[in-house]
């Protein structure tokens, strides 16, 4: 199996090297499948009365073993508000806050997706017509809506799911035991370790017409650019709080879910200049003037800044080109080092932006080690800058693999960063200066690296580089949570 869609969680980075897009659906129905075994009229599974609000709290681990080692763990808490019924649909308000707990033990809260989701009363199967509106995403693999409003199975039958990391779809066999509590089990058993096992087992309360709780076990390995790596993903969703708005609060809530929703459409309908970024922000400051702690609040406060960042940054990517001077800067390395570029002149400078997390960064630590090897002592150096989330990431790697040359902690691209003055979108981003400070060349790698790097410590001219051909995925405005 292969990796389709990287992870919206920050462990998977390790893996996919790039900015994480959310997975569809995990475990999910495959709803072509489901809707061809089925016709019958269905229950009033999901018949809540408007302001009803149900709230759940989801404990995820994820481990993963290969040439990565990590495990992370993450706390979703959700809540879910019953905002309208009409015309045999509930409409519902979803709202997730996530916490990531890092290996230094410390939780990072924050907000997560917001979004409302259309539900069949009755008459069908509720996956078949949920329909999704505003910032839906999965906050963490394994976490997605469709768990909290999955049918509830009249008997036992081979379901098609689609599995978490590689998307593909399984057949999984599928039990129910009828009660009060409805308890529908997915068990899918493999002896192999390179084939995908499941256990997923979830509680319906038919008095409550509301789950109870849903956990899910998955075991699975895949390959990623000639890379095995072997996913543990457990999760344990448990219904925690139930509570009725009044009246008052819920129109209050319907209207503040309207406005957020209708800038979170724009959102999504591409943005891809400076004036539709101008456009949006402005829809973000007259939804924070109407509601200074709506639901959307804090998502788009952080947005509107993060916005005009990701424009300045794009604005500084095109500066960095061939013929270019190099912008100066002066940090500090991890050894406490002073690293001025300025006073790199007269050497060939290589700057590698990079992390531990990035599979492609990773993987070409042995080809920047022997290039460093054969020319250091003829005038060439490299100076690293990590995007390392946490600095004991970087000072372990970088005493594992004994890389000699300086390294800068930064982090995040943010103002003032090494990384935000060189408009630097994607890892590993690689940047050959020559000895007058002059950018020769960007992103080039192997053989044709190193035949750069002998021709500009001998003073040579290097052939023209070939146009780059622009891309949507090029366009830092593009990067925005993902509807699935």
């Amino acid at each position: 199996m292969r990796i389709r869609k990287p992870l919206n969680w920050i462990a998977a980075a390790a893996i996919v090297g790039a900015v994480a897009v959310p997975v569809s659906g995990y475990c999910q129905a495959n709803p072509e499948a489901a809707s061809a075994s089925t016709s019958e009229t269905r229950p009033a599974l999901f018949d809540w009365a408007p302001g009803r609000q149900i709230g759940y709290q989801t404990k995820a681990t994820l481990k993963i073993s290969g040439g990565t080692e990590r495990e992370e763990k993450a706390q979703v808490t959700s809540r879910f508000t019953a905002l309208d019924k009409s015309d045999g649909k509930l409409t519902v308000l979803v709202e997730v806050n996530q916490a990531d707990v890092f290996s230094t033990g410390v939780a990072n809260e924050r907000s997560g997706p917001r979004f409302t989701v259309e539900v069949p009363v009755t008459g069908a199967d509720p996956l078949d017509q949920l329909k999704k509106a505003g910032l839906a995403s999965s906050p963490v693999p394994g976490w997605d809506v469709e768990n909290f409003f999955a049918s509830v199975p009249e008997k036992a039958s081979t379901t098609t799911l689609i599995m978490p990391v590689t998307d593909e779809p399984m057949d999984v066999p599928m039990t129910v035991e009828k009660g009060a509590m409805t308890t529908v089990k997915y068990a899918l058993n493999s002896v192999d370790p390179k084939k995908p096992s499941l256990s997923r087992t979830l509680v319906y309360d038919s008095a409550d017409k509301s789950y109870k709780s849903v956990a899910t076990s998955v075991s699975l390995s895949v390959d990623n650019e000639g890379n095995s790596f072997h996913f543990n993903i457990n999760l344990d969703t448990q219904r925690t709080t139930e509570s009725t708005l009044d009246k008052g609060a819920l129109d209050l809530l319907k209207k503040d879910v309207a406005d957020g929703v209708a800038v979170a459409n724009k959102l999504r309908s591409g943005i891809n200049s400076p004036e539709a970024v101008k456009s949006v922000v402005d829809d973000m400051d007259k939804y924070l003037s109407a509601h200074a702690n709506g639901i959307f609040a804090e998502f788009y406060l952080e947005g509107r800044n993060s916005l005009k960042q990701r424009v300045e940054i794009w604005s500084n990517s095109e500066k960095i080109k061939e013929g270019a001077e190099a912008p100066d800067f002066t940090a500090q390395s991890i050894t406490t080092q002073t690293v001025k570029l300025s006073s790199y002149k007269g050497k060939v400078v290589m700057l590698d932006f990079w992390a531990t997390w990035c599979g492609p960064c990773v993987q070409l630590v042995p080809e920047t080690k022997t290039l460093y090897d054969k020319y250091k002592d003829k005038g060439f150096t490299v100076i690293g800058i990590s995007a390392d989330r946490e600095r004991a990431d970087l000072e372990g790697f970088i005493k594992e693999r004994k890389m000699e040359w300086p390294q800068i902690f930064e982090g995040e691209p943010t103002s003032g960063t090494i990384m935000y003055q060189y408009g630097v979108m994607k890892f590993p981003t690689i940047v050959l200066i020559d000895k007058k400070g002059v950018i020769r060349a960007v992103d080039v790698v192997g053989d044709e690296l190193d035949k750069d790097v002998a021709a500009l410590l001998e003073g040579k001219d290097l052939p023209p580089a070939p146009k780059h051909q622009d891309s949507d995925a090029d366009n830092p405005l593009n990067a925005l949570p993902s509807q699935d």
